[in-house]
């Protein structure tokens, strides 16, 4: 009987820009190592892994490999960090739109927020963004609402008027815990079907954007 393979599912800062990186990155360490009979290695949300489901009795030797690898893992990612990876079509159109219209514009990814803004800035739309915040930027991260709440809050805008827009379950889950619409991207990396996903909208392009904001953007309260 064959031995049995980790499923290893990436993802990425799926709803501004698409990378393999990752993958290819991680991919290339575990052949270096001799482990490349331990893997089954994925990009997409094909794998049988996914968020919510049971961990696998695999996941132990996992992540003691991982342990091992993530700093190597880390430094070559680094490296490499924009080699593959380049923005969606329409992003720049977007975030002309956007800024014109007066949206305060801020990153809350759970990517180390080292790599996220050295990304950004390789991708030249770093200045775009008044605050990046990662997975390493506060106590907590998303899906704890008050990582949406202070990337709202360095980026200059209330935090109970924002709109998330993101590609995930937990995109989703960060917007219901903090009050706030959430508009999901149909091209990013969900681990599952967006119809299983309530989001309040679904975009297919990002021409798609800024009208979807404007109709859900949360309006303040008039004063008597």
């Amino acid at each position: 009987m064959s031995e049995k393979k980790i499923g290893v599912l990436f993802v990425c800062l799926g709803n501004i820009c698409r990378s393999p990186l990752a993958e290819g990155v991680f991919r290339h360490l575990v052949i270096a190592e001799g482990l490349e009979k331990h893997f089954l290695i994925d990009s997409v949300g094909t794998s049988s892994w996914h968020v919510g489901e049971p961990p696998d009795e695999r996941g132990r030797e996992a992540g003691l490999i991982a342990e091992d690898l993530y700093p190597g893992l880390l430094a070559a990612y680094e490296g490499r960090l924009s080699d593959e990876t380049k923005l969606y079509d329409g992003v720049l159109d977007c975030l002309d739109v956007l800024e014109a219209a007066g949206w305060r514009l801020g990153v809350c990814t759970n990517k180390p927020e080292r790599l996220a803004v050295m990304l950004l800035d390789s991708l030249g739309v770093l200045e775009r963004f008044g605050a990046v915040l990662g997975a390493d930027s506060l106590p907590v991260r998303k899906p704890n609402p008050e990582h949406l709440h202070e990337t709202a809050r360095r980026s200059g805008a209330r935090p109970d008027l924002c709109v998330m827009l993101g590609d995930t379950r937990t995109d989703l889950l960060t917007a219901r815990a903090a009050g706030v619409p959430c508009v999901l991207t149909s091209f990013g990396f969900a681990a599952e079907p967006l119809d299983d996903l309530p989001a309040d909208a679904v975009v297919h392009h990002f021409d798609e954007v800024a009208p979807v904001l404007e109709r859900l953007r949360p309006r303040p309260a008039e004063t008597a």
